[in-house]
């Protein structure tokens, strides 16, 4: 048991300040984004729960405290194509 809480991410309004958070390489490819934060901490949803130099690369990353929650694989493929649809709207806008 990782510990760590389940999260259906897709029930939070996406906020592009969170998800800019991370490199893409992380979101598409690594299996990790930012879907919100408080306090300056970003809340971090995970798909592999026992990849610890993930967290360990975040955190150093954005130089702070995260906090970490699994997210199913589903929830996390909607909440993909969602930051998809967001850039290519905000692409158009330009």
């Amino acid at each position: 048991n990782t510990g760590l809480p389940i999260v259906p991410i897709g029930n939070f309004e996406m906020q592009k300040d969170a998800v800019a958070l991370l490199p893409q390489d992380y979101i598409f490819h690594r299996g990790a984004v930012a879907f919100e934060i408080m306090a300056n901490e970003p809340l971090i949803a995970i798909l592999n729960p026992y990849d610890t130099e993930l967290r360990k690369d975040i955190e150093r990353l954005l130089e702070r405290r995260c906090h970490f929650y699994l997210t199913t694989a589903d929830d996390y493929d909607k909440y993909l194509e969602a930051i998809r649809k967001a850039s290519a709207a905000a692409q158009l806008q330009t």
